[in-house]
């Protein structure tokens, strides 16, 4: 399955998504977690999620109530607590793989997708149930695979997304000529700008996308326009050959100056403040990007002086779903999270 993570979370807010969506995923989770501790064959779904395949589980499942046997359910209840504690301090929301995946992203090389297009042919993952019919246990056995094709809205980003721009919505079409290609989220050649680059500065040199087409998760509202990442400074040129002492400085520098997820969290707090749109925001979206990078170009965006004083900017008050992260005074958070 795919989580949200609250980068996600909160753009999709900002695209209007109903609260009421939200807490509705984190209740189906919650009454799943719970039938795991009941249920053998609803507990098995979640071992074989979580637990690394070092025993024959289905074997044993069907042989033994693994909800009564005092192992499987120690077991069983430190992955509900670990779920639980990831939902707590990283507000990680479940979605099922039927509605939502990670793909990596690939350009369109026939060039039948046209500006605002996608396509994007996943496979149909095998339920874990424990019991299997006659053609569903052939079909785990020969490993066969079947495939959809999208025809529907679906949203995409890159994580991490900061500005509300990172996060686009797309119509999924069916192209005969790109039938062949399964698992990846395929983007036009054509248009303004590649609709890589606009979510998150990606440049498809690997990069890996998040894909929804939940239906309660698609915005309705246009797409925001989207970062000038291609807008920053170069790196810095030299006038005389590289050396290896130039390689270990930078490498040094990252290594001390790494502030990528002190940023975030600073982002995360302003926009729960002030609202991700806020210039502050904006400013924050485009030096996490940078800060992203600075491993291969050797420039921080922010100097530690620059970090101190966007802290004073939120006047050492941070919301209260950010605690526990050596902040002393939180007020409560209207938002989402």
């Amino acid at each position: 399955p795919l989580y949200l993570n609250r980068q996600d979370i909160v753009l999709l807010e900002s695209r209007d998504i109903p609260h009421t969506t939200f807490l509705c995923l984190q209740n189906e989770d919650h009454l799943w977690l719970i039938r795991c501790l009941l249920t053998p064959s609803i507990a098995y779904e979640l071992l074989q999620e979580k637990v690394l395949p070092v025993f024959q589980l289905r074997k044993i499942a069907r042989h033994i109530n693994i909800v009564e046997e005092q192992f499987f359910i120690k077991l069983i209840i430190t992955c509900a607590f670990n779920i639980m504690r990831e939902l707590i301090d990283r507000t990680r929301i479940r979605i099922s793989e039927k509605k939502a995946r990670n793909m990596f992203g690939i350009v369109d090389e026939y060039g039948v997708l046209e500006y605002g297009q996608v396509f994007i042919q996943y496979t149909v993952m095998r339920d874990n149930k424990l019991y299997l019919s006659e053609e569903e246990d052939y079909i785990r056995k020969n490993n066969i695979g079947r495939c959809e094709i999208l025809t529907t809205k679906v949203v995409i980003t890159k994580n991490p997304c900061h500005h509300p721009g990172d996060l686009r919505t797309f119509d999924a079409v069916d192209r005969p000529e790109l039938r062949h290609l399964k698992d990846v989220v395929v983007f036009p050649q054509k248009g303004p700008r590649p609709h890589s680059n606009e979510i998150s500065g990606s440049d498809l040199d690997g990069d890996e996308y998040v894909v929804i087409w939940h239906e309660d998760l698609i915005p309705q509202t246009p797409n925001e326009t989207p970062y000038e990442y291609d807008s920053q400074e170069d790196p810095p040129k030299m006038n005389r050959p590289i050396t290896r002492d130039d390689i270990n400085q930078v490498v040094m520098e990252v290594s001390e100056q790494d502030c990528l997820g002190t940023l975030s969290n600073i982002h995360l707090a302003y926009a729960d403040k002030y609202g991700i749109k806020s210039e502050t925001c904006t400013y924050l979206a485009g030096a996490i990007s940078q800060e992203v990078d600075a491993a291969k170009t050797g420039k921080h965006p922010l100097t530690n002086e620059e970090i101190v004083e966007l802290r004073q900017g939120l006047d050492s008050k941070w919301p209260d779903f950010m605690k526990g992260r050596g902040k002393k005074e939180y007020y409560p958070s209207e938002r989402i999270l």
